[in-house]
């Protein structure tokens, strides 16, 4: 039986245990998605937080319903710039307040990489 199939009868017969999946390291993307497509606010939420969610999956939780998660999305270092920025620019205060600051942010270590560049070629 393949791992990921162990997982996938574990999240159609347990509801009970996909925050369990969910806070597991070492689950495969395929695994991740159907976590992310799961109903439950929380299970998506503790996906929307991980670094190494795949960039189709940050953008796809962009989207979601619960302002919670698109918060997680706006904070999270590798959303995609883009998906951020249209976070940023929607009708949840809270949401966009998330989405300005990891902009600003983003563009202040940017800036500061280029500063540390310039004077090592000084």
């Amino acid at each position: 039986m393949k791992r990921s199939s162990v997982w996938e009868d574990v999240i159609s017969s347990y509801r009970s245990h996909h925050m369990d999946v969910a806070q597991n390291r070492t689950i495969p993307p395929e695994v991740m998605r159907l976590l992310c497509q799961h109903g439950n606010e929380a299970v998506r939420a503790t996906w929307a937080d991980k670094r190494r969610l795949p960039e189709d999956l940050l953008r796809s939780l962009s989207d979601d319903p619960s302002s919670l998660v698109r918060k997680k999305i706006a904070a999270n270092a590798k959303s995609p710039i883009d998906s951020v920025k249209k976070l940023a620019l929607g009708s949840d205060e809270d949401v966009a307040r998330v989405a300005m600051f990891r902009l600003k942010s983003s563009d202040r270590v940017k800036r500061g990489m280029a500063r540390s560049k310039a004077v090592r070629h000084e």
